[in-house]
């Protein structure tokens, strides 16, 4: 079974809204966004459009000038746009749960010193 890369990248675009919003519920809230239908869909299309439009900004700067910031000097091929937001849908759900696991898994305490 081939997936095409367009529905990869897509399905792992809402995914990594998905897991951000719930990080960012657990963490401020304590609980999973499921208290209602209507808050999970809000919450996980807000963050789904978030991740979109950071990875859109990181793009247009990469893109801007690809050899001032990425050593493209061997390369010659640019990322494409897809590949690129698949990197930052990625990017987003390891950043989303390393907070997640430094928030419960980091003793307390270090604040006084």
């Amino acid at each position: 079974m081939i997936i095409e890369p367009e529905t990869r990248r897509n399905v792992l675009l809402a995914l990594s809204g998905l897991v951000v919003a719930n990080v960012r519920n657990l963490i401020q809230y304590g609980e999973f966004a499921f208290s209602s239908i209507w808050y999970f869909l809000g919450t996980w299309f807000i963050h789904y459009i978030a991740v979109a439009l950071i990875g859109a900004g990181a793009y247009a700067i990469y893109s801007s000038g690809h050899s001032k910031y990425v050593n493209s000097s061997d390369r010659k091929d640019a990322v494409s746009s897809g590949e690129f937001l698949y990197i930052v849908s990625i990017i987003a759900i390891i950043s989303a749960l390393a907070i997640l696991f430094f928030y419960y898994y980091v003793p307390r305490g270090l604040e006084e010193w």
